[in-house]
């Protein structure tokens, strides 16, 4: 008698089962308690012991799966030209020299109108080691094999191909080499890449591998008890993902509708997400980016600007000589000992001193406006014409960028405590252009800080203006970043239920 194997070294524990029982009560309480039947199938065989390896069959209702089966096996299950199989059944072969049974369900017709058909077919591809899709020679290349093939595979399944009543083939047609060829090309570029394709046929034919085909299926039994761990692993991965999806339903649902609305097809996954993000934010990113660079060159241009007026204000001849001397007159008359004439010299030494300070101001006046106040306007005027669009500003507030230069700013520049020295006249006149230079400088600033902000807001319109030809876009990465951010929601929650469980987050570990 031969010897089960089992696979009680998968290290299943009171915490696993603790942990798998707070995940199934989670189902039930959200009404899912098929899915908790279908979690707690899938993990008997670690939980029990068992040592069997679960193979589904699956294929159109007429690719010949029962037939394959019955002659795989020597079982007699129900064959015909009708939909025949309306639920799983099952049929063994039995690897004597490992003592591992290898289970091959029949199940219902992926095609099959019957919503219950197609429930009955995936509750029980969770619970397959490998899936083999069946199909009829003449029809390899329907888009139901090439759907669920890469269905199949993108869910992580060990997946085999089976090219059925290949007794079909006609070498006048065309050599089976090149069928061989044609079917491979078929499925490579679906993005399916099959474990091992097999041709096979239970009537004779010289290219039938159902031999193989059985000597394959046999040496699955070969798999170790860590192997089939992680087949298992795979499968509870599925489950759970389910779940999670089933929890976020509603905004699943939301999100996968707009992304359908936009782009007509789902992300595979969220690497796929972010490559379609990055395309469709190309545009945009450039936009931004334009933005970004012309609101630099603004902001270098604008500085360069002040930094060019200041030093026009800086070297701006308002006290030449002459004007100097009239300055060091003033302070002179403004001495203790200065004294004009013998009779009403009060009066005359008065009026001097008011003619003195007028001579300095009317010089002083002159060669400002000439010099400092017109350059300036003139500089800034032309600037802002080149800078700002007609109609956001006025020239005529050119104007006030001038000092009011009076006989009061001149007497606040005076010290007083200064006037004793005979060089002090001309320190004087350097203070009072200082002055006038400082708070032309400061209205200066506050114009052109006025001004920038009025380059900017002109900037933005444009950006504006530019982003809605991109709205598209917009709402395209707006709908990827909602479908990415539940994905991620979904895909960090089924992954800490699994890792919750001790003997798989050893399996992930791994």
């Amino acid at each position: 008698m031969v010897q089960q194997r089992t696979v009680a070294d998968t290290a299943w524990t009171p915490e696993s089962e603790r942990a798998l029982n707070q995940v199934c009560a989670e189902m039930e309480e959200q009404g899912q308690n098929e899915l908790s039947e279908r979690l707690r199938a899938i993990v008997n065989p670690l939980r029990e012991g068992q040592w069997k390896i679960v193979v589904a069959f699956c294929g159109l209702f007429s690719a010949g799966k029962s037939s394959l089966i019955n002659a795989l096996t020597g079982a007699s299950l129900a064959t015909g030209a009708v939909p025949t199989t309306a639920k799983v059944e099952t049929a063994a072969m039995v690897n004597e020299e490992l003592g591992c049974e290898i289970d091959l369900l029949d199940t219902p017709g992926i095609d099959s109108t019957d919503a219950s058909h197609e429930a009955e077919t995936l509750a029980h591809l969770y619970l397959a080691d490998l899936v083999a899709l069946v199909m009829d020679y003449q029809h390899v290349e329907a888009d139901e094999h090439l759907e669920w093939a890469k269905r199949l595979q993108d869910e992580g399944k060990r997946l085999i191909l089976i090219v059925h009543q290949v007794d079909k083939h006609l070498d006048f047609e065309l050599s089976f080499e090149e069928y061989q060829e044609r079917v491979e090309t078929a499925f490579s570029a679906f993005g399916v890449e099959p474990e091992r394709i097999f041709y096979t046929s239970t009537r004779p034919s010289p290219y039938s591998q159902i031999v193989e085909l059985q000597s394959f299926l046999l040496g699955l039994a070969h798999i170790s008890p860590w192997e089939k761990q992680f087949s298992i692993y795979i499968r509870v991965q599925e489950i759970l993902r389910q779940f999670a999806q089933i929890c976020h339903q509603e905004e699943w649902q939301k999100v996968q509708e707009d992304v359908m609305d936009i782009f007509g097809q789902f992300p595979e996954n969220a690497q796929e997400a972010r490559q379609w993000l990055e395309t469709r934010s190309k545009s945009i990113l450039k936009v931004q980016k334009d933005y970004q660079l012309r609101l630099d060159e603004l902001q270098d241009k604008w500085n360069h600007e002040r930094i060019e007026l200041a030093r026009l204000i800086e070297l701006a001849q308002i006290s030449p000589y002459e004007t100097t001397e009239l300055g060091r007159k003033y302070v002179e008359s403004l001495r203790s000992d200065f004294r004009v004439g013998w009779f009403g010299r009060e009066k005359k030494t008065e009026q001097e001193r008011e003619q003195r300070i007028q001579n300095f101001l009317n010089d002083l006046t002159d060669r400002a406006q000439k010099n400092l106040f017109w350059p300036l306007q003139s500089a800034l005027r032309a600037f802002l014409q080149e800078e700002l669009s007609s109609g956001t500003w006025d020239a005529a507030q050119l104007d006030n960028l001038t000092v009011p230069i009076s006989s009061e700013l001149l007497q606040r520049q005076i010290k007083s405590g200064a006037l004793v020295s005979a060089d002090y006249g001309y320190q004087y006149v350097r203070d009072v252009v200082a002055a006038i230079r400082g708070q032309t400088l400061a209205r200066l600033q506050m114009m052109l800080d006025d001004y920038q902000q009025l380059a900017i807001v002109q900037l933005q319109e444009e950006e504006q203006s530019i982003k809605q030809t991109f709205a598209p876009d917009v709402e395209a990465c707006r709908a990827l970043n909602a479908w990415l951010q539940v994905y991620e929601s979904i895909e960090r929650e089924w992954r800490q239920k699994l890792n919750a469980i001790p003997v798989f987050s050893e399996v992930g570990a791994r």
